[in-house]
């Protein structure tokens, strides 16, 4: 499964100085977005913390997986930020720190219609769950080796 079309280069940020989770998803709404209305960012916005507060996005090996069914997009779309510094996805939380400090966040915005459970997601969930996926994403010095892990 092909899944550049929904992980575009360009929303693929290797060195990010985001130093919170408001941050990083406020980011991740522009990435992926692009150049929608600043009304359908805030939207966006919206339901990914409406999701976040339905259950921890933390996933292990210093990742969150951040997802939202949404009215904003057509079609699935993904952004992926690679931060500078270790965050805490979790404040005020006793999660183990694999779980808690998070240095990769995978965005994922899908049509409302299709809901969470598209292939798309799961090929993507299932490659993440491999540390030899996870190493080399932590040390990707560009972009294109991102979308060649998913390739």
């Amino acid at each position: 499964m092909k899944n550049q079309t929904i992980l575009p280069e360009k929303n693929i940020i290797l060195e990010s100085g985001c130093r919170s989770k408001d941050e990083v998803i406020a980011y991740a709404a522009e990435l992926v977005l692009g150049d929608c209305s600043g009304r359908a960012k805030e939207k966006l916005k919206q339901e990914i913390w409406e999701r976040e507060r339905l259950a921890y996005t933390g996933i292990g090996s210093h990742i969150a997986l951040v997802h939202a069914e949404s009215v904003t997009v057509d079609c699935p779309v993904t952004a992926c930020i690679r931060l500078k510094k270790y965050i805490d996805w979790a404040p005020g939380k006793a999660y183990p720190p694999l779980h808690k400090m998070v240095k990769l966040v995978f965005v994922f915005a899908v049509p409302k219609e299709e809901g969470p459970e598209t292939e798309v997601l799961k090929d993507m969930v299932r490659k993440l769950g491999k540390k030899e996926t996870v190493d080399r994403l932590m040390r990707a010095e560009q972009s294109r080796e991102i979308i060649g892990i998913f390739q």
